[in-house]
């Protein structure tokens, strides 16, 4: 990972917490698309018919709209 390799401990400290807090943003913009897909799904199918198509369990789909 290129940010092991910055050699400055202070600058590399920086990009990781960068790195992270972009990863954050991404996982929470990536949730909510999820979500919202999942409760538009919900408009017309059932848990399971959901569950199905994406290869999960009913239980994890709840989560998912959750």
């Amino acid at each position: 990972m290129a940010i092991r390799n910055i050699s400055d401990p202070v600058k590399r400290v920086t990009a990781a917490n960068g790195a992270i807090a972009e990863t954050q943003r991404l996982a929470a913009e990536y949730a909510a698309i999820t979500r919202d897909a999942v409760r538009e799904m919900r408009e017309t199918m059932s848990y399971g018919e959901i569950a199905k198509r994406l290869g999960v369990s009913r239980t994890r789909v709840q989560q998912l709209e959750k």
